[in-house]
């Protein structure tokens, strides 16, 4: 049996999204997303970091913005590692699908269009 392993929030961006290249040419993406909940009176908040790879880490770096609120899906993987004898661990999620309500920084309409795209083919592991 196959395990699966995807994950979908919809939040806003924290930040600016950061395009950065391997010494390849390869694009990587970089974004954190701020998901909110609520349970009873107490507001909790997850900031979590999000990463895209290839052509389409190109193609939407320059719409995600921070405070654009966005749907995503992803591939969660736990790394860890030992550092002076303490072991820590951290949960990764690299992009595979992402969909974009709109942005605070532009301006202009917030509800644009959703748009949507699929990174499955790009994911370099």
């Amino acid at each position: 049996m196959n395990d699966i392993n995807a994950c979908t929030f919809t939040g806003n961006l924290t930040r600016d999204a950061e395009l950065k290249y391997t010494n390849s040419g390869t694009a990587i993406c970089n974004f954190s997303l701020a998901v909110n909940e609520k349970y009873g009176e107490t507001d909790y908040v997850s900031y979590l970091d999000f990463t895209i790879w290839g052509k389409f880490a190109d193609a939407v770096n320059q719409y995600l913005n921070k405070g654009t609120s966005i749907s995503v899906t992803a591939k969660a993987k736990q790394e860890r590692w030992e550092k002076d004898g303490a072991k820590h661990s951290k949960v990764k999620f690299t992009v595979i699908g992402l969909k974009m309500f709109g942005s605070k920084k532009t301006g202009e309409n917030n509800s644009p269009k959703p748009t949507e795209e699929n990174f499955d083919d790009d994911i370099p592991f």
